[in-house]
């Protein structure tokens, strides 16, 4: 009887997963897995913190091909040290914070929270053209997102459409792929 030459790869590969030794490794693994998921290790997500000389090196925004999904705050730095829980910045980075520490630990990260603080980094307030308000911008995918005075995206529920809940797009494209014609 002839013996195919497709079995014998197949029988050999088998051989070497039965091996004790692959066997301790996946355990290994698995137990390590376990561990690093496990709630008692999740720490809150600190928001980061953008400067007029990290911003771009960050975000990598103006060359448009940003680093992840950032959501970035823009505010004075009363607002953002307000003590007050219904202004506007506590409630938005409230919603960061509890948002970014919900996806930390998701594969492909969903976004990256941050803030700027505008007194400290005027070049930043003026490339944005911000005033004293706060302001919630969406970098992402080649395009710059703004959302509108008192509309914050609802971050608990991040979903593909949140651009479309902001105010525009900023060089983005608004047809990708083929137009339809009607």
């Amino acid at each position: 009887m002839e013996t195919s030459r497709c079995t014998v790869p197949f029988e050999s590969l088998h051989r070497r997963l039965a091996s004790p030794a692959i066997a301790l490794l996946s355990l290994l693994a698995l137990l390590a897995l376990i561990r690093v998921s496990s709630a008692s290790d999740v720490r809150p997500y600190r928001v980061r913190a953008l400067t007029d000389a990290s911003f771009e090196h960050d975000t990598q925004a103006s060359s448009g091909q940003t680093t992840g999904r950032w959501f970035v705050l823009f505010a004075t730095s009363d607002c953002l040290t307000s003590a007050d829980s219904e202004s506007p910045c506590h409630r938005i980075l409230a919603s960061l914070k509890e948002a970014a520490s919900a996806a930390d630990g998701m594969p492909g990260r969903l976004f990256i929270a941050a803030q700027v603080d505008l007194d400290a980094n005027p070049k930043l307030k003026k490339r944005f053209g911000i005033g004293s308000e706060p302001v919630l911008k969406l970098f992402r995918d080649r395009a710059m997102f703004s959302f509108p005075q008192g509309r914050s995206p609802r971050l608990d529920q991040q979903r593909p459409g949140a651009e479309q809940q902001a105010g525009g797009g900023w060089g983005g494209r608004k047809h990708r792929g083929r137009r339809r014609c009607r």
